[in-house]
């Protein structure tokens, strides 16, 4: 048992791409990133994972840093079996992007830190344990680290849900983007106005200009922050609602309120401005009632 599709050992800069991996037995490793003097700067593209053992892990991360993980699918289907791992060990700022992560067993964890210190971010992916009694994160024994989540849903874009062990550290970011549009209701764009966003304790999300095509580059806000401690403390802090403000070039104001549960799409249409033209008279003035003809 415990055998490994692919181990990088204190090795870096590797780069591996378009790789169709299964593993059947017991403890089985699709993946696994580690070794004594770590693995750092590697790059994982593209490629189908597949384990059906008892307890296997379609990817284990020990220790290594700023590795890269895009396009990659995770399958297990084996029970106490787990999509994505974390071990024992450190690891910091690894990227997983557009990943699919899911466990299909009714005990199996889509993605576990199990122990040790661990940065990590997940962006624009599915991470879903199937089971009645898995979790899509569940926080095992780790001692600390910091797991970003920027949208990411479960298979029909439901919200992750998580477990939390009491003594486990560590802090969940559940992150969302917002894009947003300026317009005039003549269906012209609005561009340099500048579009702000404040979180329910009046603080300064971002504030950007729209540009010539009165859109913003799109942000991300934070939904919910999860911070358990040592003792099992546990400080939970929601941001939302969120209020959204606009201002045209010509100090038109509009206000938008959201809950910012998924990604939101803002659309915000002022009135046209209407330019009047200015009429200067110039000496000599004709007398009031005089009927001026033009003739020209």
């Amino acid at each position: 048992g415990g055998g490994k599709g692919i181990e990088i050992t204190s090795s870096s800069f590797n780069f591996i791409s378009d790789n169709a991996i299964t593993t059947f037995d017991a403890n089985g490793e699709g993946i696994r990133i580690g070794g004594s003097g770590g693995s750092n700067s590697n790059k994982i593209f593209n490629n189908n994972i597949n384990t059906s053992g008892t307890t296997a892990e379609g990817i284990r991360m020990r220790i290594g840093s700023s590795n890269i993980f895009i396009n990659n699918s995770i399958v297990t289907s084996g029970s106490r079996s787990t999509g994505l791992a974390f071990g024992t060990g450190h690891s910091n700022n690894n990227s997983f992007i557009t990943t699919i992560i899911k466990t299909t067993h009714a005990t199996s964890n889509a993605t576990v830190v199990e122990t040790g210190f661990h940065n990590f971010t997940i962006t624009d992916s599915i991470v879903n344990a199937l089971g009645a009694a898995g979790f899509d994160l569940f926080v095992e024994s780790a001692t600390g680290g910091e797991w970003n989540f920027t949208n990411v849903t479960g298979s029909s874009g439901e919200s992750i849900d998580f477990g939390w062990r009491v003594g486990a550290k560590g802090t969940l970011n559940v992150i969302w983007y917002v894009d947003a549009y300026a317009n005039y209701s003549n269906s012209t764009d609005a561009p340099d106005a500048n579009i702000s966003a404040f979180n329910n304790i009046n603080g300064l999300q971002f504030s950007k200009l729209t540009g010539q095509d009165g859109r913003i580059p799109r942000q991300t806000v934070l939904e919910y922050k999860i911070t358990n401690d040592s003792s099992g403390g546990s400080v939970s802090t929601y941001y939302s609602n969120y209020t959204f403000n606009a201002r045209s070039i010509y100090d038109e104001s509009l206000t938008q309120s959201w809950n910012m549960t998924t990604n939101r799409f803002l659309i915000f249409t002022f009135n046209p401005y209407v330019i009047v033209p200015l009429i200067n008279f110039v000496d000599p003035t004709p007398p009031n009632a005089t009927i001026t003809r033009n003739n020209s």
